[in-house]
């Protein structure tokens, strides 16, 4: 669920249709639009945090577990 800040949609769901992983970087349909720069938790786990950074504004955002 979206936090703060830096916002590419309510949830992040990297499902390779909307979002998807290459390394840190974060493409919306194949298109790099942000790198993840800090983690908490095993993102498997729960209380997990992320922030990610826009590639185009360097805006940080806050993304976190329902």
């Amino acid at each position: 669920m979206y936090g703060e800040g830096y916002r590419i949609g309510d949830q992040l769901q990297f499902d390779n249709k909307n979002f998807s992983f290459n390394g840190d970087t974060i493409l919306k349909r194949n298109v790099p639009v942000a790198v993840v720069v800090m983690t908490s938790g095993d993102l498997i786990g729960s209380n997990n945090i992320i922030t990610i950074q826009s590639l185009a504004t360097g805006e940080e955002g806050m993304y976190h577990e329902k």
